[in-house]
């Protein structure tokens, strides 16, 4: 027979499950907004992702998640899988409006040159460390050639009148062409070893920042690599050479010309030296030093042309760094 089923007491169903689509769902709206956080730190920090980096990215995405919180979040309406889908779309609303219009590395580096230079405002909304190292570099950069302007700007004067007959018209005349012609050899060179030290200041600066020892590592790295086989630089090392030898040839010929003084006579525009073989002697040597002079010259335009190329490729004139133009025998 069988036993009676008191009321109440037959076994009930097991409650329903939550699906996972409930649970999926709010995990790929968590994920989507910390993507796009991340994203934004890369793109802000140029791909750098240092500590400051991966700090931005946890800022972008702490405002979407509070307000996400706030709405599905609290126990009293806690909702996963709502909570997710705010969170996403806060994070995509305010990665939209607070995004600027995208420029390249490349222009970003432009501008900072430009701030560095005065030119432009300085913009603090870019990668602070990167940004300042960048900049301290160029403001380096840039008081060393402007120290060059104006340490060799007094001897235009004298270098203006290097060969003609004025400048053999006395003692004096030929001393100052001397010591403006040893005192702008000794204006480049000591300029370009302070350009060739650059990578080795920059160390100094770099091994002060906050970043990471790789980041360290990786742009220091990249700077010499970049840097070394720079074409200006390159450039400036065969003048530097060819100026050497005008100094030479150029002081020797007005040596010459002062120790033959009593033989040499300025008539106007043109020198009169009477005696044949010193007359041979002397201009001998000028084509000498004119001929390097020459030289020069065209190494100079090349170099010119060279800086005014690596400008153009940032986007940049000599204007924009607040630089003029040299006018002097020497280079830039």
């Amino acid at each position: 027979m069988d036993g009676l089923i008191t009321p109440g007491t037959e076994s009930l169903p097991p409650p329903p499950q939550p699906g996972r689509k409930h649970f999926i769902l709010g995990c790929l709206g968590i994920g989507l907004g910390l993507f796009l956080a991340f994203f934004h730190a890369w793109a802000w920090s140029y791909g750098s992702m240092g500590a400051e980096a991966w700090g931005y990215a946890g800022g972008a995405a702490m405002l979407p998640a509070l307000i996400a919180f706030a709405i599905a979040g609290r126990k009293s309406v806690r909702n996963f899988n709502r909570f997710g889908i705010w969170f996403s779309g806060l994070s995509l609303f305010f990665f939209i409006v607070s995004s600027k219009h995208p420029v390249s590395l490349q222009q970003h580096i432009g501008d900072l040159m430009k701030e560095a230079a005065g030119t432009k405002a300085v913009d603090n909304s870019g990668p602070g460390a990167l940004d300042n190292l960048v900049r301290d570099m160029m403001r380096g950069i840039l008081d060393d050639r402007k120290a060059f302007e104006t340490e060799t700007q007094p001897l235009s004067a004298d270098l203006g009148k290097l060969y003609s007959a004025e400048s053999f018209s006395s003692q004096e005349a030929v001393q100052r062409i001397i010591n403006a012609t040893h005192a702008i050899v000794a204006a480049d060179e000591r300029y370009s070893k302070q350009l060739e030290g650059i990578p080795d200041r920059m160390q100094a600066t770099v091994d002060r920042s906050s970043f990471s020892e790789s980041d360290k590592k990786g742009f220091m790295e990249g700077l010499r690599k970049s840097y070394g086989n720079a074409k200006t630089l390159q450039i400036r090392r065969q003048a530097m050479e060819t100026e050497s030898q005008w100094e030479v040839a150029t002081v020797d010929l007005y040596k010459f010309a002062e120790a033959n003084a009593t033989k040499i006579r300025v008539q106007g525009t043109k020198l009169m030296i009477g005696d044949e073989g010193i007359r041979n002697q002397f201009n001998e040597r000028f084509r000498k030093a004119r001929g390097l002079r020459d030289d020069l010259a065209a190494m100079n335009t090349q170099l010119e042309g060279a800086q005014r190329a690596a400008l153009q490729d940032e986007g940049l004139t000599l204007r924009d760094l607040g630089l003029g133009e040299n006018e002097q025998p020497g280079k830039k």
